[in-house]
C-alpha cells in the first residue's frame, strides 16, 4: 500500500543524538585484539555489554556456551566488575546488577538477547555480541542501538567463535556498512526473502507465493 501511495510513510534516518559507532566482525583468531579493545574501554571508565545467544549449554558438539560459564571467564579477567543480566535471575537481583553498571561499581554486563530493548546504561561504549550469526540483522541493530545513548563514540563488535560460510559473512557485513535501520531491514529482506504473506502462510523466510504476483 505504501508503494502505491495509499499509506504515507516517514523515513527517520537519524537518531536523537549524534553518534560515531564503529562496527566490526571479529574472526575467532582475533579474540585477543578484541579483548585489548575491551581493556581500553574499561580503562576509560566506560561500560561494556557482552551478549550471548543462549543461557544453557545444552547437548551436542555445537551447543552454545552458558552465560554462567561466560561470567566465570570474564570475572577471572576483570575481577569484581562483572555482572550478569538474564531472565533467570530474580527481578531484585537484575535491578541490583543493573544499578551497579549504572553507577560504575561494575563495568561489564553479561547478558542474553532477552534484554536487548529497554535497557539504558550510561557510558555504554562497547557492545560485544558472541555468535552474531545466531541473531537476525534487526536484532543486531537493536543491540547496537543501546550504544552511546547520550551521543558520542561507541564500538559494536561481533565475535565469531566458529568459522562461518560466505552467506553468513555477507549478512553480517551489512552491519559494517550502514547504521540505518531502514537499509538493514531492506538488506535482511533481500538476503532472507519475505517468506509467506498469506493468511495461512507459515514460512518466515524464502521466496513468497503472493496473490498479487508470482
Amino acid at each position: 500500500m505504501a508503494r502505491f501511495g495509499l499509506v504515507e510513510t516517514v523515513h527517520l534516518a537519524h537518531g536523537h543524538s549524534k553518534k560515531d559507532i564503529r562496527t566490526r566482525v571479529w574472526a575467532p583468531d582475533q579474540v585477543k585484539q578484541l579483548y585489548q579493545g575491551v581493556h581500553e574501554t574499561i580503562r576509560a571508565g566506560d561500560r561494556v555489554l557482552v551478549v550471548y545467544p543462549a543461557i544453557d549449554r545444552g547437548k551436542g558438539k555445537n551447543a552454545l556456551r552458558s552465560i554462567e560459564e561466560a561470567h566465570d571467564k570474564w570475572e577471572r579477567a576483570f575481577p569484581g566488575i562483572v555482572r550478569v543480566l538474564n531472565g533467570r535471575l530474580k527481578p531484585t537481583q537484575i535491578s541490583a546488577n543493573l544499578a551497579d553498571l549504572i553507577t560504575g561499581a561494575a563495568r561489564i554486563g553479561i547478558c542474553t538477547s532477552v534484554i536487548e530493548v529497554g535497557i539504558n546504561i550510561p557510558r555504554l561504549r562497547r557492545v560485544v555480541v558472541v555468535h552474531p550469526e545466531r541473531f537476525g540483522l534487526t536484532t543486531l541493530h537493536q543491540f547496537r542501538g543501546r550504544l552511546a545513548r547520550e551521543g558520542g563514540h561507541g564500538h559494536f563488535d561481533m565475535l565469531l567463535v566458529d568459522t562461518v560460510g560466505e552467506d553468513t559473512m555477507e549478512r553480517l557485513s551489512v552491519m559494517e556498512t550502514t547504521l540505518d535501520g531502514y537499509e538493514i531491514a531492506k538488506a535482511d529482506l533481500r538476503l532472507r526473502g519475505p517468506g509467506e504473506m498469506l493468511a495461512n502462510g507459515t514460512r518466515q523466510s524464502g521466496g513468497a507465493i503472493s496473490v498479487l504476483y508470482q
